[in-house]
């Protein structure tokens, strides 16, 4: 099935969310480590 332009960009944002997210975690997770 073709993809048409705005279904990519929707997928991309929902995508980069998430990937953002992970990274604040495991930013926050090795920051903590640290002060342990």
């Amino acid at each position: 099935p073709q993809l048409d332009n705005e279904d990519l960009k929707q997928i991309d944002a929902d995508d980069l969310e998430e990937m953002d997210l992970k990274w604040q975690m495991a930013m926050l997770t090795m920051r903590a480590r640290k002060f342990l």
